[in-house]
């Protein structure tokens, strides 16, 4: 009965209760009284040590009635390492929750709990009513709860997460956002610059890695831990930032890259060309086998469209295209900065 007590100056009045009520009834020798007394002592040992070793806490005692989402916070916040989501007489409605480099916490639903996604709260992609990021030891337990978002506000084909746990070291960039020798206005990633990962951290690439044929295949960087969420403490800025996904996570899957099918806006109205085949855009498609994506796109569905940051808007192929074989078309290109400037640049 002892490990279901809460309040630590009752469990030492219920030991000592328990200790005067076995010396008053029982006839004991100096000798036993004294193992008793190393009894009780070991006991409690035992009993303080589970105590605050296996602390637990209702979340709602943090203020269910006030703010769901706060109490939820505050609770992850406090020293206990086992937080229960008990079953209120209401669901609980929350904000995205995000926490970062949370350690040792036991996360019980209760059953029967609801926790439901606030309305409208939900704008960024990736967001999740639970969402861990370089998280370690933590568990969720439960049976019979129910963790719901809004379908409904989600109509531009985007998805967001009841839960979402991420914890990696090694994560895929965009080729594009790495120049060796980057000119004065690419002001993404390069040896020695430092650069923002969307919602993440700063991070300085260190060393380039090559193969055999000289193409860079691997960047070793560093990353500020006081700069999680994508600002610095100390006020200073970074001018890029780059899109990631985490190597152990992303999903691979096929990308079928259109463009214009001619390269002449009128080819069959060129009398100089002998044939309008001439003028046949030979990149017109191109086909990247091996493209790593958000491991949240395995539930993409044939036809579902979905704009990829900074690439283009794209729809799930609805003839070849499967669970194990997914493949995305490109169906509208985005303005690329950069590519302007390259253009200009080539033409002088």
């Amino acid at each position: 009965m002892f490990f279901k007590l809460q309040n630590t100056v009752f469990l030492n009045e219920q030991v000592h209760l328990s200790y005067r009520f076995f010396l008053k009834y029982s006839k004991l020798n100096s000798m036993s009284i004294a193992k008793v007394k190393l009894f009780v002592c070991v006991l409690l040992y035992i009993t303080m040590t589970n105590f605050i070793y296996s602390q637990s806490v209702k979340v709602s005692r943090y203020g269910f009635q006030i703010n769901q989402s706060k109490a939820l916070r505050d609770a992850f916040n406090s020293s206990f390492d086992t937080l229960v989501i008990d079953k209120q007489d209401r669901p609980w409605v929350i904000d995205p929750m995000r926490f970062i480099d949370v350690r040792n916490k036991v996360i019980i639903f209760e059953e029967g709990v609801e926790v439901l996604a606030k309305k409208n709260a939900f704008s960024k992609k990736g967001d999740a009513l639970l969402s861990f990021r370089n998280c370690q030891n933590i568990q969720l337990l439960g049976n019979g709860a129910k963790l719901k978002m809004n379908k409904i506000e989600y109509t531009d084909g985007e998805w967001r997460h009841g839960i979402s746990l991420w914890n990696c070291r090694d994560i895929y960039i965009e080729r594009s956002d790495f120049m060796e020798d980057p000119p004065k206005k690419f002001f993404r990633l390069g040896p020695g610059r430092e650069v923002r990962l969307r919602y993440a951290y700063f991070i300085t690439c260190t060393d380039v890695i090559k193969d055999e044929n000289e193409e860079v295949v691997e960047l070793r960087c560093t990353y500020d831990p006081e700069t999680k969420g994508g600002s610095a403490p100390d006020g200073r800025r970074v001018k890029g930032t780059i899109h990631w996904v985490s190597a152990e996570h992303a999903i691979q899957a096929e990308i079928h890259l259109y463009d214009r099918l001619f390269n002449h806006p009128n080819p069959s109205g060129d009398k100089n060309a002998k044939d309008f085949k001439e003028y046949i855009n030979t990149e017109s498609l191109i086909i990247n086998n091996k493209s790593f994506l958000e491991p949240s796109l395995g539930n993409a569905k044939p036809e579902d469209r979905f704009q990829f940051e900074r690439i283009g808007y794209f729809c799930v192929d609805s003839h070849k295209s499967d669970s194990d074989n997914l493949i995305f078309n490109r169906t509208v290109t985005l303005r690329d900065t950069w590519s302007k400037i390259q253009k200009t640049q080539n033409k002088k």
